[in-house]
């Protein structure tokens, strides 16, 4: 795509495709020195997708390039912008089941109105990463130091636990909903087992009736991993499998559990994976979504 751009800045949105040597190549495909390159393009102008702009998908890597294809979305009409921008953030934000509102996310990016949020998405003024970047940061402020050992959590040490100013109490992740760094947490101080760090927008804690038993909790900043469920639907072919594991595997990401479900033309693959946090997270689905034949992925309930 920059190869393209360097020859007409406009051919960037007529380019379908590219040939490397004589071989057809993803538009995401790494240059080499010596390479042979000849752009595949229509006769028409086609719309370029946002997706584009995310520097980790690996379309377009030189700042002129991407301010070319950001200048295009703003010349759009606002309103297509605004719809732009909220159908993104509902695909992409929601589903990770975050528990902010559109007035906090649109604050986290620094802007004060939700329409001026998604119309700044949707002409890719601010992407995708950043809001999720901002969530991530969010948590990392120090009220509670959550320092889990090493292997996945469960029972995280009492010495590395401060809640409201007492330390050595014993805290452990819940399992019901399984927060992982990022989402936004709530502890629940249990009679015989210390504080459970729940998401905020668990049933349990949405539900429960001791409310004096909650207490507030965030996350530090040491890294670890934390199992989350992932759900997989795509339509069924040999290969899909593989191909779904190997990108859970080229995002560094562990996998400790997969189950996969045959309807009629439709595969459901549930997975289970060790995940540093909401950012990665996001990575990870983005690259799903990459998998030929995939419809949606979700972070699914316990």
């Amino acid at each position: 795509m920059d190869f393209a751009f360097r020859i007409h800045s406009d051919l960037i949105f007529r380019c379908i495709g590219a040939k490397v040597n004589g071989k057809l190549v993803p538009l995401t495909y790494k240059l080499q020195n010596g390479d042979t390159v000849q752009v595949l393009t229509s006769n028409t102008v086609r719309s370029p997708s946002l997706d584009w702009l995310n520097q980790e998908a690996g379309y377009i890597r030189t700042a002129s390039a991407r301010a070319r294809v950001r200048q295009w979305f703003k010349r759009q009409e606002r309103s297509a912008n605004i719809q732009r921008g909220r159908d993104m953030y509902n695909k992409q934000i929601k589903r990770l089941n975050a528990t902010m509102s559109d007035s906090e996310a649109a604050e986290m990016v620094g802007i004060a109105k939700v329409e001026d949020f998604f119309a700044a998405l949707g002409d890719g003024s601010v992407t995708v990463n950043q809001v999720v970047q901002k969530l991530s940061n969010k948590e990392a402020e120090n009220i509670v130091e959550i320092k889990p050992a090493a292997a996945l959590p469960s029972i995280l040490p009492s010495s590395a636990i401060e809640v409201l100013g007492v330390g050595d109490l014993l805290t452990s992740i819940a399992r019901c909903c399984n927060p992982i760094n990022g989402d936004e947490i709530a502890g629940y101080i249990t009679r015989s087992r210390g504080v459970t760090v729940h998401r905020r927008n668990c049933p349990n804690i949405l539900n429960e009736t001791e409310k004096e038993r909650l207490v507030t909790v965030a996350w530090g900043k040491t890294q670890t991993l934390y199992p989350v469920r992932i759900q997989v639907r795509a339509w069924d072919r040999v290969g899909l499998l593989r191909d779904v594991t190997a990108a859970v595997s080229d995002e560094g990401v562990n996998i400790a559990e997969c189950v996969s479900e045959e309807y009629a033309d439709m595969s459901i693959i549930t997975l289970t994976a060790h995940i540093r946090g909401i950012d990665q997270l996001s990575t990870l689905f983005f690259r799903l979504e990459g998998v030929k034949g995939v419809i949606g992925v979700t972070r699914a309930h316990s």
